[in-house]
C-alpha cells in the first residue's frame, strides 16, 4: 500500500491519522491534496448514495474535523453511531468498522482505559456482517496486547505471542504488513523477557534485529523497541554490552520527516522516553550529572507530544519515569537536595493519578515502588513532603 501523501495539508498530525487509516485500506492510493480527504470524498460518495446521504455526509464531515485536532474519543464516538446505523451505505460500512476500531484503540490506550477495549472487541463482533479489511486481525492483536501488558499475569501476552505468531503466516506476503506483525511480536517478546524469562529478551532482540529499516515504514518504531530490548538485556538480563548496542541502535533512528505516518509519529516520543532510560541506565553505571541531565532533557522533551490532557496514560508514564531518575541522582549525592526531592514527589503523584491498579495494575505498582523509595529518602533525610503534597493534590 502507498503511504498517504497530502502536500497541501496544514495540520501535521492530521495528515498521520489519515495515513494510518488509509493504511486499514487494501490496495487504496490517494493521489493528492485534495483527494487525500478520505471523509470528504466519502460525504460525496454518500451524498449519491442514498436519500440519507446528507446527514451521513455531515457525520463523516465531524468525523474528519476531530482527526485533525487529534480527538480521537469524539471520532470514534461518531464512528460508532455510523456503523451501528441502518442507514449507511454498505460499501461504506467495512471501511468505517476498521477506522471505528483504529480511533477506538487510540483513544482508550492513550487515556487508560483499557477496560473499553473489550466494548470494541464486541462492538466489532455485532457488526459481524460487515467484511473486515485484512489488517483488522493486526490491530486487534495489537491492542489485545496492549491491555495484556498492563496486567501483572503474563498469560495474556503469551497468548497474544501465539496468536502473532500464526498471523506471520497471514502476513508473510506483504512487506509492511510482515514487519508489523515482526514488530508487534518483538514488542511482545520484551515485555515478557523483561519480567525475568531473559531467553525471551535474546529472542525479542533477534527477532527485531531481522528487520532492516530502509525495508519498511517504520523505521522509529522498529529501532526504538530493538533498542528498548537491548537496555533491558542490560538492566534485567546484566548484558554489559547490550547498553552499547542500545547506544548505536538509538543513532540510528531516523529524524521525524515532514510527513510521518501515524505508526511513525506515535513512535517518536517513546523513542525520545526511551533515550531517556537510555541515560538513566548510564547514570547508574557512571552517577554523572550529565547523564542525569540528559535523562531529563528527553523525557521532557516527550512531553511535547504526550500532554496530559491529551495522552494521560502516556503523560503519567513521563513522571513516573522523571521521580525515577531523580530518586536515583539524589541517592548518588553526598546530601539530599530537598527542593529535587519535592520536585519528584510532585511528578510521582501525577503520575499516580493516571497509572491506578484499576487501568494498568503493573504500571500502578512501578509507579508506586517508586514513590515508596522517594519516601524513604524523605524520612531518612528528615525532610517533609506533607506541605508539597498539598500544594500538588
Amino acid at each position: 500500500m502507498q503511504a498517504l501523501r497530502s502536500t497541501g495539508y496544514e495540520h501535521l498530525v492530521s495528515e498521520q491519522v489519515f495515513e494510518a487509516l488509509n493504511r486499514l485500506i487494501a490496495e487504496q492510493s490517494l493521489q493528492n491534496a485534495s483527494s487525500s480527504l478520505k471523509y470528504t470524498h466519502l460525504a460525496e460518495s454518500a451524498s449519491e448514495a442514498a436519500a440519507l446521504a446528507e446527514s451521513i455526509a455531515v457525520s463523516l464531515g465531524k468525523v474528519q474535523a476531530a482527526l485533525e485536532s487529534q480527538d480521537y474519543g469524539v471520532a470514534y464516538s461518531l464512528l460508532r453511531e455510523l456503523l451501528l446505523a441502518d442507514t449507511s451505505p454498505p460499501s461504506l460500512l467495512s471501511q468505517i468498522a476498521n477506522d471505528c476500531l483504529h480511533c477506538g484503540f487510540l483513544h482508550f490506550a492513550n487515556t487508560g482505559q483499557t477496560s473499553s477495549f473489550d466494548d470494541l472487541l464486541s462492538l466489532m463482533s455485532s457488526a459481524s456482517e460487515v467484511e473486515a479489511h485484512p489488517n483488522t486481525l493486526y490491530l486487534i492483536a495489537e491492542m489485545q496486547q496492549e491491555h495484556a501488558t498492563r496486567q501483572i499475569s503474563t498469560d495474556g501476552l503469551w497468548k497474544n505471542l501465539k496468536e502473532l505468531r500464526s498471523l506471520k503466516e497471514i502476513a508473510k506476503d506483504d512487506p509492511e504488513d510482515s514487519a508489523y506483525v515482526t514488530i508487534l511480536e518483538g514488542l511482545c517478546l520484551r515485555r515478557i523477557g523483561e519480567r525475568g524469562d531473559k531467553q525471551c529478551l535474546v529472542e525479542a532482540e533477534e527477532t527485531l534485529s531481522m528487520l532492516s529499516p530502509n525495508k519498511h515504514s517504520r523505521p522509529i518504531e522498529a529501532l526504538n523497541n530493538l533498542a528498548i530490548t537491548q537496555i533491558r538485556l542490560f538492566s534485567v538480563a546484566g548484558d554489559h554490552d547490550a547498553i552499547k548496542r542500545a547506544k548505536s541502535t538509538l543513532e540510528m533512528v531516523p529524524a521525524l520527516g515532514k510527513n510521518p505516518s501515524l505508526s511513525e509519529y506515535q513512535a517518536y516520543p517513546k523513542f525520545l522516553n526511551n533515550y531517556g532510560n537510555y541515560y538513566k541506565q548510564c547514570l547508574k553505571l557512571s552517577k554523572a550529572s550529565t547523564d542525569y541531565a540528559a535523562s531529563i532533557e528527553m523525557y521532557t522533551a516527550a512531553e511535547r507530544y504526550w500532554s496530559e490532557d491529551d495522552a494521560p496514560y502516556e503523560w503519567a508514564m513521563l513522571q513516573k519515569n522523571k521521580a525515577d531518575v531523580r530518586s536515583i541522582f539524589i541517592t548518588q549525592q553526598g546530601q539530599v537536595d530537598s527542593a529535587l526531592l519535592l520536585k519528584a514527589h510532585n511528578e510521582i503523584l501525577a503520575s499516580l493519578r493516571h497509572r491506578t491498579k484499576e487501568n494498568a495494575e503493573r504500571q500502578y505498582e512501578r509507579s508506586f515502588n517508586v514513590l515508596r523509595r522517594i519516601e524513604e529518602i524523605a524520612r531518612s533525610s528528615g525532610i517533609s513532603l506533607d506541605s508539597e503534597n498539598q500544594e500538588g493534590s
